[in-house]
């Protein structure tokens, strides 16, 4: 019986060989204490580090579907990157961010246009460059921790699509606690983390995989859905998977207090680029559950979570 990493109670099977490293193939796993779905086994945290080279920005972040390299594709989440600033500008009267993960720097080039003193950190080499080199960017190389800043420097630190790639989320959430600025001060830790294999249609597309195999779907799109667990496998690159409730338990067990939450749906931005008809009722399908998902604030594919440090009692 697997145990969770979180909060180590016994985790069950979730879903069978879905990703596959190095000729080891890896299932999901549900834990019965906090409810964090992960990867089992649990792969050595070197290895799944050395997945994030240059080939992973250039080509496999979207398994070869999406043509162009990782910076192209942020092209279309623009919109979304200026809804989420604008939140974060209402909720800190400061101007000073660090966004985690920041990739190539598409985020922060937004933030830095609307006027934010911008810091970036990133594990990958590819990404600091060209973030430096194409916009001009401060991006440090390596982990957070690896940054050492001052306690308290930040007033909003912001990670996008990271959580789950994370092999300890709790000790990475400390640190984020460390560096932002007091509650008092106008702190604030804001996340948006996938929740799309936790999700109820998750669980319909799944089971529908064998009716959706003959819309024409190539193997590589039904597995970068996590639909498939015959077609040739990823490797693990999420080894959590979260839901809103399971996301609040890592902000809090790492000493964070969330005080919102939005559902939303981002659609992959591969499917916007798939021209069979199955590709363009896909992408219809996952239209209407965008709509569903924010209309009615269900549980989808992505959530915002907004945190801000708990020590200092009485906040919530």
């Amino acid at each position: 019986m697997a145990k969770c990493p979180i909060c180590g109670a016994e985790a069950t099977l979730y879903a069978k060989g879905l990703y596959e490293l190095d000729g080891v193939g890896y299932d999901l796993v549900r834990c019965s204490g906090c409810k964090v779905v992960c990867v089992d086994p649990f792969p050595d945290e070197k290895r799944v580090a050395a997945l994030y080279d240059d080939k992973y920005f250039e080509k496999d972040y979207s398994f070869g579907i999406v043509d162009g390299d990782y910076l192209a594709s942020e092209v279309a989440r623009e919109s979304e990157y200026r809804r989420i600033l604008s939140r974060i500008a209402r909720l800190t009267p400061g101007r000073n961010m660090l966004e985690v993960g920041c990739a190539a720097g598409a985020f922060l080039k937004e933030a830095s246009s609307q006027g934010w003193n911008v810091t970036g950190v990133d594990v990958s080499p590819w990404a600091v460059k060209t973030a430096r080199e194409k916009f001009a960017l401060d991006v440090r190389e390596g982990t957070l921790v690896d940054q050492e800043f001052p306690a308290a420097k930040f007033d909003a630190v912001f990670f996008g699509d990271l959580l789950e790639h994370l092999p300890d989320p709790v000790a990475f959430l400390r640190e984020a606690a460390r560096v932002v600025k007091p509650h008092s001060e106008g702190g604030v830790v804001v996340a948006k983390v996938p929740t799309y294999v936790n999700s109820f249609y998750y669980r319909w597309l799944k089971k529908g995989t064998n009716v959706l195999s003959f819309g024409g779907y190539s193997g590589d799109m039904m597995q970068l859905l996590k639909l498939s667990d015959t077609a040739k496998r990823m490797p693990p690159y999420h080894l959590f998977e979260y839901n809103p409730s399971s996301v609040g338990y890592v902000f809090n067990k790492a000493g964070l207090v969330v005080f919102e939450e939005e559902k939303t749906l981002m659609i992959p931005e591969f499917l916007h680029t798939q021209k069979s008809l199955g590709g363009m009722f896909l992408s219809m399908l996952f239209g209407a559950m965008k709509f569903m998902i924010e209309s009615f604030n269900l549980p989808g594919g992505h959530v915002l979570v907004f945190a801000t440090p708990s020590n200092e009692g009485g906040f919530i």
